[in-house]
């Protein structure tokens, strides 16, 4: 009781707005909603400091000095117009204890985003034999050449505006060549075929032989990279900039948060590549799909009867999958301790195998059932 607390979650279990709580996006539809530009501004979101920024006043409308739940929360920010998103992250900056779920943890950009520090912290994982799925996940990338040609127009348009024309430029032409080396991969892609798509694979050895030969010449990974931070600065210093003006202000062009999250995406796979001297860069496979696949939107959904035409298109898609938890699992040992429970652990020497990490304590219980059951 009187524990400082907060549940990091997403907009999926927390918004409130009475439109955007109702849509497939809601965290593109809540930023197009805080931009002043855009949407104005969220009226929820506004009150979270006034009414729900303190442990005590987040008590005080729950109704109660134990630790709560995240539907608690958001009843009540409901009562008090008040965004519950927003509202357990002012809580955290003051939390003794933080519950989230683990790739808020093991993925560096959610870290990032949501501005969590694990120096000197303590992390307790709780059904921890998913922990080795959720390091694998958070180290892979998933990347549509549709989205790739959409990022490179949108470098373009910014080099247009004449806006770091250097800087977008070279990532405009890192994205063609990227473009180009997908679809021509795609067209060689039969080292595994199925009924609708053809697949290419590389080791991450060859498959980054190949990318500095093609994708990093005549600019270097370092020199992308430099390039990459340098426009997320300015799209970060731009949309700052325009939300002071306000929407009737003339606006800045800025660099599109899904053309900055592809970059970062790929970048962010690219680093775990590149840690140690390249230790893990064989711990990847990459890989091209050529794939026919449903079209978003499109008629025909679920089953088709006689004389429907499913709505199928073509499509390419870049994958990085990594094969080793230890490779993620890395970064989080610069917390003060790390404790890992479930019911499933054993047997243990594997696991912490898995994750590449010694637990110099461990505690294994015997089985509740009986050996005569």
């Amino acid at each position: 009781a009187g524990v400082r607390m907060t549940i990091l979650a997403s907009r999926e279990h927390t918004c409130i707005h009475p439109t955007i709580s109702k849509s497939f996006n809601k965290n593109q539809d809540c930023q197009d909603l805080m931009d002043r530009r855009k949407g104005g501004g969220c009226r929820f979101q506004a009150n979270v400091k006034q009414k729900m920024a303190s442990h005590h006043s987040v008590r005080a409308y729950i109704g109660s000095d134990q630790a709560w739940d995240l539907e608690e929360l958001v009843k009540a920010g409901k009562k008090v117009k008040a965004c519950p998103y927003y509202a357990t992250r002012e809580l955290k900056n003051s939390a003794q204890i933080i519950l989230c779920p683990y790739n808020y943890l093991v993925e560096p950009r959610i870290r990032k985003s949501m501005e969590i520090f694990l120096k000197n912290q303590i992390v307790i994982l709780d059904e921890a034999h998913n922990i080795e799925d959720s390091a694998r996940e958070a180290a892979s990338g998933k990347f549509k050449l549709d989205d790739v040609t959409a990022a490179l127009q949108d470098c373009e348009r910014m080099v247009e505006h004449d806006i770091l024309p250097g800087v977008h430029g070279g990532l405009a032409a890192f994205l063609s060549r990227l473009g180009t080396w997908m679809q021509k991969s795609a067209e060689d892609a039969k080292d595994y075929s199925d009924f609708n798509s053809s697949t290419k694979v590389w080791t991450g050895t060859s498959g980054m032989a190949e990318w500095n030969e093609i994708l990093f010449y005549p600019e270097t990974y370092g020199d992308i990279k430099i390039k990459l931070q340098e426009a997320l600065k300015e799209q970060s210093a731009a949309f700052e900039q325009n939300n002071e003006d306000g929407a009737d202000e003339g606006h800045t062009k800025v660099l599109s948060k899904m053309t900055s999250d592809l970059l970062d995406g790929i970048f962010s796979v690219l680093d775990f590549m590149h840690r140690k001297d390249s230790l893990y860069r064989d711990d990847y496979r990459m890989s091209v799909v050529k794939a026919q696949e449903r079209k978003k939107g499109g008629k025909a959904r679920g089953w088709t009867g006689k004389g429907d035409v499913p709505s199928l298109v073509s499509t390419v898609t870049l994958n990085f999958w990594c094969l080793n938890p230890g490779v993620c699992f890395d970064e989080m040992l610069d917390c003060k301790s790390i404790v890992l429970t479930s019911g499933t652990l054993s047997p243990m020497v594997t696991f912490a195998s898995e994750l590449e990490v010694k637990f110099p304590i461990t505690l294994e219980a015997n089985h509740v059932i009986d050996k005569s059951q």
